[in-house]
């Protein structure tokens, strides 16, 4: 297993002193969950690498324990022939320190010493034919104690706290009751990766189009770092779509067995990519400032556009990405063809006329069958209604999550909109902070929610007959910020 040692850091968080040992803790302490690594670490594809094998065999699983115990005595054992020429072993003292008593901690001196007198002793053994081979492969042991040292400081030694709760959050994979932020938070912002995988495993799409494991893995971790950390507008808003995506092509109605494998390979990229290098800023903003990508694209659709565009920059510019590479030349051709129009119809200006069109179809459905298996417009249709629902699901989520997505849309438009007042520009009502407040909050989400989400909800029902939970949640949801507003 190669890792590319030279791919983008993240600044984990510093530790914290609250105790992490329970594995039922609060998802607010989350946040600050102790990581046992100090400053810059290096997570990248060596994390993901390691992070979803795991999450398949479970911390109990024999193989899991027999594996995670020989790596320990491997590790223990290089950690001394690396000290020497390393100044950051102070640190990994720390990781002992912080989890085990003053007697560990004589113990493990103790061997070290013991170890260093060894050493000391073959030191004129040092010319010997077995030392070059031993330089040689020095690059590869860092390279290993760092893996290691990754999955026991982000695996083992929160093990029984994060681990086990991401394990327990995975198992509602297939829910409405998914939390994606709680997931995006045990993963340390790596949930697009771990999602995307695991999806594509759960429908066997890396078997069928004989996707390699590792490309797989490259296509999300880099469609990750095509996110900016925006509010809303993010990898986990990504995931969170993505997840959507997987529980409605899973739901049982008229389209469970119309949708082929390269359908559902086709929504599943389109999800994790469908804003892929967003700003942050909606279509109006880019066009009323004359932003490059409004430019680009003349004024249509420049957002979703660019999502695309970027999603197939990546594949084409990136070999090591390329999760499409073994596909047949006439799918690897539909498929593009289905995520251009999928995700430009992820713009909010398309809603209307799209659900105007199914409604329609709806309405005639006697004398024009919905037959999407047979009918390649359809189909289409069907997709591209699958994907917008999911965009706009956050609503239809139980109200334990529901609040959260509404929070990060309320920032990131409350941003624009100081952005708008500082350049003169008068922003719409919603995006003013100034007018901020609980019954403003509310009933704007109320006006949304009635207006915007159901609707579409209540036509996608129509069709797929499956989302009767979604509009139980939207109802509830629209009574609870009722009552707020009243408060």
């Amino acid at each position: 297993m190669e890792i590319n040692t030279n791919a983008p850091s993240i600044k984990m968080q510093e530790d914290e002193d609250e105790d992490m040992n329970d594995p039922f803790i609060s998802a607010s302490l989350i946040g600050k969950i102790p990581l046992k690594r100090r400053g810059e670490a290096l997570l990248s594809i060596a994390f993901a690498q390691e992070l979803i094998p795991l999450l398949i065999l479970g911390p109990q699983d024999p193989e899991f324990e027999r594996e995670d115990k020989g790596e320990e005595e491997e590790y223990e054992e290089e950690e001394d022939e690396e000290e020497e020429d390393e100044d950051s072993d102070d640190t990994d003292d720390s990781f002992y320190q912080d989890e085990q008593g003053d007697n560990n901690n004589k113990q493990i001196n103790e061997k070290k010493k013991v170890r260093r007198d060894s050493n000391n002793s073959g030191n004129s053994s040092a010319n010997s034919p077995n030392t070059k081979k031993l330089k040689k492969t020095k690059s590869k042991k860092k390279i290993r104690k760092f893996i290691i040292r990754t999955q026991r400081g982000l695996l083992e030694d929160l093990s029984r706290a994060e681990f086990t709760m991401l394990r327990f959050a995975l198992q509602d994979l297939g829910s409405l009751q998914f939390d994606t932020l709680l997931v995006h938070q045990l993963t340390h912002n790596h949930a697009l990766t771990v999602l995307g995988f695991l999806i594509l495993q759960r429908h066997d799409l890396l078997n069928k189009f004989n996707i390699d494991v590792q490309t797989a893995i490259n296509f999300f971790f880099m469609v990750e770092k095509y996110y900016f950390k925006n509010p809303y507008h993010s990898a986990a808003h990504a995931a969170d779509v993505l997840q959507m995506t997987h529980w409605l092509c899973t739901r049982r109605g008229p389209h469970t067995a119309v949708l082929s494998d390269l359908d559902l390979l086709t929504i599943f990229i389109s999800a994790a990519c469908h804003d892929m290098g967003h700003p942050g800023l909606n279509n109006d903003y880019l066009k009323n400032t004359g932003h490059k990508l409004a430019l680009l694209y003349n004024d249509s659709s420049p957002l979703e556009n660019s999502h695309v565009a970027n999603a197939f920059l990546l594949i084409e510019q990136q070999p090591e990405c390329d999760i499409l590479a073994n596909l047949q030349s006439g799918q690897r051709i539909e498929l593009r063809r289905m995520m251009i129009n999928m995700i430009l119809a992820t713009d909010v200006k398309q809603h209307f006329p799209i659900r105007t069109r199914a409604e329609c179809k709806i309405r005639t459905i006697e004398q024009d069958p919905f037959l999407p298996k047979e009918n390649a417009e359809d189909r289409e249709l069907l997709m591209k209604l699958i994907l917008m629902t999911a965009d706009i699901s956050n609503g239809t989520r139980p109200w334990s999550i529901a609040p959260r997505w509404s929070m990060r849309i309320l920032e990131e438009g409350h941003a624009q909109g100081d952005r708008e007042r500082l350049m003169g520009m008068t922003p719409n009502r919603l995006n003013d902070r100034t007018l901020a407040n609980t019954k403003e909050m509310s009933t704007g989400q109320i006006a949304f929610l009635l207006g915007f989400v159901k609707p579409m909800i209540e036509t996608v029902d129509n069709l797929l007959m499956c989302l009767k939970p979604c509009l139980d949640n939207l109802n509830q949801n629209v009574s609870t910020w009722d009552h707020i507003s009243k408060v």
